[in-house]
């Protein structure tokens, strides 16, 4: 390996490809994730959707997220992350969607709808980006 650096303890020296992982054997019932997910929390009136700008109403959409698809909220801090702006079709129609970036602790209470809304998203903007959720699992503790 000519000009290929010296390989040193504790590091790689090749890619052995991906790992396979089941999604069923990491997401269960009762099992407690920490959360991230950078979303576009709305509610439709009059068949319009409107951005939700108070730390309530995007929280109160959290929970309602939280019971669609099939876990409990702990702990959910949010933050705005500003706005993105794009047009859309052949009439050049804007539209404004507000990125809110949610972090927390959850506990999954259907396993099926949580798998669900990882590999799909939650709420509107998933089309732009927005609506993905990272879980971690959070170790097993116990107070003595």
């Amino acid at each position: 390996m000519e000009g290929a650096a010296e390989v040193g303890a504790g590091y790689f020296d090749s890619v052995r490809g991906n790992k396979p992982v089941s999604l069923e054997a990491l997401v269960q019932v009762g099992r407690r994730y920490r959360f991230h997910l950078l979303a576009n929390p709305t509610v439709t009136r009059g068949g319009k959707r409107f951005g939700l700008h108070d730390e309530e109403a995007r929280q109160a959409w959290l929970l309602r997220q939280g019971q669609h698809h099939g876990f409990d909220l702990f702990v959910a801090e949010s933050s705005a992350r500003g706005r993105l702006c794009v047009s859309q079709g052949q009439r050049e129609r804007r539209i404004t969607l507000d990125m809110v970036l949610f972090d927390g602790a959850l506990q999954a209470t259907d396993a099926t709808a949580v798998r669900h809304a990882w590999a799909a998203g939650i709420g509107p903007g998933k089309a732009m980006g927005l609506g993905m959720l990272s879980l971690a699992l959070l170790p097993a503790f116990s107070i003595s």
